[in-house]
């Protein structure tokens, strides 16, 4: 009969299985990244715009810290608000996606700002993004570049 000592290795490794405990942030699991695409400019235009769709599938809020990409310097959440009859964008430096909600991003709303473009981003292209929550998780999602689907 095996002794309590090499039993117990392979009852913890049972338990933490069946129990579903792994590495890895809550926010990794429960937050998704769908519907992203980036906005095809025109030659040389160094500043792009994008979208993506955030969805918090947990129970708890989850705050976006970054979202960042290889093809550009970096990357901003901005919001555009009508205030006065005079449209104003703001740079979010972290956006809270309620728990159970999404926030879609679109144009005259929530939209992502890139800057520094690295190189020319055509229709078609695909791209990386890396959300990255205030609790270390990074989600990476892929971008389509798309002509601008508002004209």
């Amino acid at each position: 009969m095996p002794s309590r000592n090499r039993l117990f290795p392979t009852i913890a490794l049972v338990l933490l299985t069946t129990l579903g405990v792994r590495g890895g942030s809550a926010a990794e699991d429960q937050l998704t990244v769908n519907h992203a695409w980036i906005q095809e400019g025109p030659p040389g235009l160094e500043v792009l715009a994008g979208f993506v769709d955030l969805e918090n599938r947990s129970a708890r809020d989850i705050t976006v810290a970054a979202i960042e990409t290889p093809v550009a310097e970096r990357v901003e959440i901005h919001l555009t608000e009508i205030k006065d009859n005079m449209a104003t964008m703001s740079h979010l430096h972290e956006l809270t996606v309620k728990a159970g909600a999404r926030i879609a991003f679109s144009h005259g709303g929530h939209h992502l700002m890139l800057f520094g473009v690295r190189e020319p981003l055509h229709a078609g292209d695909k791209i990386e993004l890396h959300v990255r929550t205030t609790d270390g998780a990074v989600i990476k999602a892929t971008a389509e570049v798309r002509k601008d689907e508002a004209q």
